[in-house]
């Protein structure tokens, strides 16, 4: 999912991931291998919802599956540090969670801003955004940063999945209907290939991360 405040708005699959693997910058259809830093930031909360206790290497394997499907496109997310930090609007989160489910709004009003990464790739980590607001992860432009859940309890979404769609967002692409053969930007889709991405899109990707900065950059 993709919200804005203020800003409006395989093909050798085995082979990419082994290129990514080795640091060899040669992937497959001739791409040329793509690295952006990716800041990680670990979220507490007396929000239960919120608050992630994921560990240095759950967040690794998060970025791994990440990187599984981004290969693919010739894009690499590497880890640039990872941050632990509260969120901020506690007060404003639990009150609205008393009425229902929390606006993305409200949550992304939250988040910290002392540690971003200067205009670079940030992702929050939290424990079940879909508990909280429905939605499993969001893309903030107006930050720019994604938030991303750590856990699926009802084992419906691939929390890896889950941010390389965000991170999908941030390279410009948007959702999309979900086709039979699936698609990563088609929300909830039930597709044999949910990683999969078009000619189109991963053109569009590039492009936008040779440029080395996200969306709305």
């Amino acid at each position: 999912m993709r919200i804005a405040l203020t800003y409006p708005a395989i093909i050798g699959a085995a082979l990419a991931l082994a290129a990514c693997a080795s640091g060899d910058p040669a992937m497959p259809g001739g791409l040329t291998l793509i690295e952006l830093p990716l800041r990680v930031h670990v979220l507490s909360s007396r929000v239960d919802q919120i608050d992630s206790d994921a560990t240095d290497a759950q967040v690794g394997a998060l970025l791994d599956r990440s990187n599984q499907i981004w290969a693919r496109a010739g894009i690499r997310f590497t880890l640039d540090l990872t941050v632990r930090e509260a969120i901020g609007a506690e007060a404003e989160i639990e009150a609205a969670l008393a009425g229902g489910p929390v606006p993305l709004s409200v949550i992304a009003g939250g988040l910290p801003r002392g540690e971003l990464s200067g205009g670079r790739w940030d992702a929050f980590i939290v424990d079940d955004l879909t508990a909280l607001s429905g939605a499993p992860g969001v893309f903030v432009p107006s930050i720019p940063a994604l938030v991303s859940s750590e856990v699926d309890p009802a084992g419906i979404n691939d929390p890896g999945r889950i941010l390389a769609h965000e991170l999908g967002h941030s390279l410009t692409l948007e959702h999309v209907d979900c086709p039979p053969e699936g698609n990563l930007m088609a929300a909830g889709c039930p597709g044999t290939d949910r990683g999969r991405l078009t000619d189109a899109q991963i053109e569009a990707a590039r492009a936008k991360a040779e440029t080395g900065r996200p969306v709305p950059f």
